[in-house]
């Protein structure tokens, strides 16, 4: 039961995975998942976070990128 909504949890957070799937492709689905795995568990060990402190890591990391990328300037908005 864990690992069913585990699996399910992850398939909702990788789209092109599930895009992959729905297409007959499963095995796409399998490695980005056990690389997307091996990421958290890697960031997660070391800082002994939970599971909600580990999402907002990679969330304010991900929104980090997303703005360096579109060369949002530093402090726009503000």
């Amino acid at each position: 039961m864990l690992r069913a909504l585990q699996r399910r949890r992850w398939r909702r957070r990788l789209p092109a995975a599930l895009a992959a799937e729905a297409q007959g492709d499963d095995l796409i689905g399998e490695v980005v998942r056990a690389g997307w795995m091996s990421i958290w568990e890697t960031v997660r060990l070391p800082l002994g976070a939970d599971a909600d402190k580990n999402t907002s890591f990679f969330a304010c990391g991900m929104l980090g990128n997303t703005l360096t990328a579109i060369r949002l300037p530093v402090g726009a908005g503000r």
